[in-house]
């Protein structure tokens, strides 16, 4: 009921290009994951937040620029890759295209910043954030993973002859194991200590 209320009031929401308008995209999407009959193209979705990203400028690193608070660059920073993981991984899963290549973007991986009071005092959401966090930049840096191969390893039957050689493929298949070896140890040690041992996220 909620939903259907909501979706009613889009046009009014979808018809810019904003912050706010980019994760109302994103919490579509994820609505549509849990239930399907949210959304008929979840990947079509996942384009459109790519490509608001995109207009936004989210998708470059602010750094110490000034135009910027530390919590807003961090923002910018949460929302990118949040979108990014679900292109890489709806796009993996459906067997079609990735959006944005990696070498269209520059922005980091969140740094788990929760406040900027000066007081140092902390909410009770912001410190679940701050646990959680973590956790999410293991699941961002598998979509890099994912990036990743799909574009070293995968190609067009037409495109073949720009697939490594088999003493180069093996090699590269070695170092890509060996980084996801790595990134198994950070994101078990991240999942571990997600709160209580009954409540850990498992990998």
């Amino acid at each position: 009921m909620l939903f259907k209320s909501a979706i009613s009031l889009s046009k009014h929401v979808f018809g810019t290009i904003s912050m706010p308008v980019l994760q109302s995209v994103l919490l579509l999407i994820v609505h549509s994951l849990i239930d399907p009959d949210g959304c008929n193209n979840v990947w079509t979705l996942t384009h459109i937040a790519m490509a608001h990203s995109i207009d936004l400028g989210i998708h470059r690193e602010v750094g110490n620029s000034g135009k910027f608070s530390g919590l807003a660059a961090e923002m910018r920073r949460r929302v990118f890759f949040c979108a990014y993981s679900l292109d890489r991984s709806i796009s993996t899963i459906q067997g079609r295209p990735l959006g944005i290549g990696d070498d269209t973007f520059d922005v980091g991986l969140p740094i788990g910043i929760a406040s900027e009071d000066p007081g140092g005092t902390v909410s009770p959401a912001n410190c679940a954030d701050t646990v959680s966090m973590p956790f999410s930049i293991q699941v961002f840096k598998m979509a890099q993973h994912i990036s990743r191969i799909k574009f070293e390893l995968y190609r067009l039957p037409s495109r073949a002859d720009s697939v490594p050689r088999s003493s180069t493929l093996a090699a590269t298949q070695s170092q890509i194991r060996h980084e996801l070896d790595q990134w198994l140890a950070e994101a078990s040690t991240a999942a571990t200590a997600f709160g209580p041992s009954d409540q850990n996220l498992s990998i």
